[in-house]
């Protein structure tokens, strides 16, 4: 579930945000209160994740989708992971940075540089575990030769 906010202090005129919300049968759904991130003056609310600024130079953006890693060595505080696009507000660079996560709600940053830099990532960008291919893939628009296209990746080890 996605929300827009209005009036953000960066680059863009809407603050995207992801929201958690829970159902035990698909059709009645609840909204936990959670009280991460503040919005419209209260944290009672259910946001997991929202565009944010770090330190003047890079913004993480939205397109959330997290996925629970089936990966069978994958360490506990991070059984959770997403993927958020990264603007360098310096240069206008964009790339895909990995978010972790032990429970699905609190989300840090996996490493200190984006681990995509090639396309566009402005839809969702989903990563996955390959259980086949024993490895890590994303799933990302990428524009080449003057049309949009799907990109994949297969992370290194130890992401």
């Amino acid at each position: 579930m996605a929300a827009k906010a209005a009036a953000a202090p960066w680059p863009s005129r809407w603050r995207r945000s992801s929201c958690k919300a829970e159902s035990k049968d698909g059709i009645h759904w609840t909204r936990p209160e959670l009280g991460i991130f503040e919005f419209e003056g209260s944290k009672k609310n259910n946001i997991i994740w929202m565009v944010q600024a770090s330190g003047g130079k890079q913004l993480y953006d939205g397109s959330f989708v997290p996925f629970r890693d089936i990966n069978p060595n994958c360490k506990p505080d991070a059984r959770y992971k997403t993927f958020a696009r990264q603007w360098s507000l310096l240069d206008g660079g964009l790339g895909l940075n990995v978010f972790k996560s032990r429970d699905g709600i609190h989300w840090s940053l996996m490493h200190d540089k984006p681990v995509i830099t090639d396309g566009q990532f402005d839809t969702a960008n989903v990563g996955f575990w390959d259980e086949l291919r024993g490895r890590y893939v994303a799933l990302y628009r990428d524009v080449g030769r003057g049309m949009a296209s799907g990109g994949g990746y297969h992370f290194p080890d130890g992401y």
